[in-house]
């Protein structure tokens, strides 16, 4: 690793932030207490909650300058060992951090399938996905627990079928009274907004699309190297067609009408009619991509076929993943007792557009959510419950916690 690396790694860990501390231990103290409270506060994963804290504080700040008002999330000054709700903790973070680490992490797994370089640097990267998507559970006492990750997959089934504590403000009672509670702002914006927002996102996925298009391998002989952005969105287009293809063709009653007949099935119910769409949706995309664009790149059974078939499918779901951003924020039209029949044409496709985006918001909330819940049930049935009681507590104290949740594990398995 260079040396312009190792420096911008340090600055992204925040070590000009913690260099006042350093310089202030050194000063009041000595030396070695001043390295040794900083390295104390590395090993106890001060980065992580520091990474996560400033995420929050951007993020909040930027709203809020947009918007023009925030909002205040009570957290309490009492000394908490209970576990946070597992639904509750992903409502509040979803959107500011939960979604950037998730998307940070699929960039950077096909960043590593591409990528000519052999230490490409990204631990740095690595560490910001760590700490927005894992910091809410590091940090909530006892959620690594056998007993409490079983009852997070209880209520994260219920929050997805709308079943769960309407009481709750976080997460709103159910998923789609949440989703609409998160963008009723900004489906309030004016169009000028609207507009402002969608461009700056557009930027990077842009730029993302152009070194799509430079990574593809073409046949020269039949082929020109300016046609790699005609086939970059070319498959945009027809990963679109698709997505809306296979969407209309398996309509959602069917699904729901089964969820009518069996209720304790309906999560089972909306997920398996969401794959049954997915996976329709890539064989048709696959398909006409083959088809249509084979004589401009290589698509074939080969490794590099395969190559360019993943980065076209990629490009493809970064532009279908815009205008599925720019189509859920459309706001609700009112009923209009004269309105025109082609107004009530457009309301009822804007209407339709909406519930397509919400279905696939849906789908990205619930694997998303499920994926999160599975990986801490397998860091439970690690030994690492202890460890994290003594990050966040004293010792003596992270012991008696322990004995306690053993115990109410072993009464667990009696009662059942």
């Amino acid at each position: 690793m260079t040396t312009y690396e190792a420096s911008w790694g340090l600055l992204q860990l925040g070590f000009f932030a913690v260099l006042p501390f350093f310089l202030e231990l050194w000063l009041e103290r000595d030396f070695a207490t001043a390295l040794w409270e900083n390295v104390r506060l590395i090993m106890f994963g001060s980065w992580i909650f520091f990474l996560f804290s400033a995420q929050t504080k951007g993020y909040h700040f930027a709203s809020a300058l947009a918007v023009g008002k925030a909002g205040y999330v009570a957290t309490g000054r009492g000394y908490v060992i209970e576990p946070g709700s597992f639904i509750s903790l992903y409502a509040i973070y979803a959107k500011s951090h939960i979604y950037n680490g998730a998307e940070a992490f699929i960039f950077l797994i096909v960043y590593y399938m591409y990528t000519s370089l052999s230490n490409p640097g990204t631990w740095t990267i690595w560490l910001y996905v760590i700490s927005m998507v894992y910091a809410p559970w590091l940090f909530n006492p006892q959620a690594l627990a056998t007993t409490n990750v079983k009852l997070s997959f209880a209520e994260l089934r219920q929050w997805l079928d709308d079943n769960a504590d309407p009481k709750a403000n976080d997460h709103k009672g159910g998923w789609h009274k949440w989703h609409n509670f998160r963008l009723a702002t900004p489906r309030a914006f004016s169009s000028a907004q609207k507009l402002r927002n969608h461009v700056v996102a557009a930027v990077p996925r842009i730029m993302l699309l152009l070194g799509i298009a430079s990574r593809l391998e073409i046949d020269i002989a039949v082929s020109d190297p300016s046609h790699r952005s005609l086939v970059v969105l070319l498959s945009c287009a027809l990963f679109c067609a698709s997505q809306v293809g296979v969407y209309l063709l398996f309509p959602a009653w069917v699904f729901e009408l089964s969820f009518m007949v069996h209720p304790r099935y309906g999560t089972a119910c909306r997920l398996s009619y969401r794959l049954v769409v997915f996976v329709g949706m890539v064989s048709l995309y696959a398909w006409a991509a083959s088809a249509m664009l084979s004589s401009y790149v290589v698509l074939d059974l080969s490794s590099t076929g395969w190559s360019n078939g993943i980065l076209l499918f990629f490009g493809g779901a970064l532009f279908s993943s815009y205008l599925i951003s720019v189509v859920v924020l459309f706001s609700p039209a009112k009923r209009n007792a004269n309105a025109t029949s082609l107004s009530l044409l457009v309301t009822a496709v804007k209407a339709s557009l909406v519930r397509f985006a919400d279905f696939w918001y849906f789908g990205w909330d619930a694997v998303l959510s499920s994926v999160l819940l599975f990986t801490l049930l397998i860091f439970s049935l690690l030994p690492l419950l202890s460890l994290q009681s003594q990050l966040l507590f004293n010792r003596d104290f992270a012991r008696v916690i322990a004995i306690k949740l053993r115990r109410a594990e072993f009464l667990e398995r009696i009662l059942s």
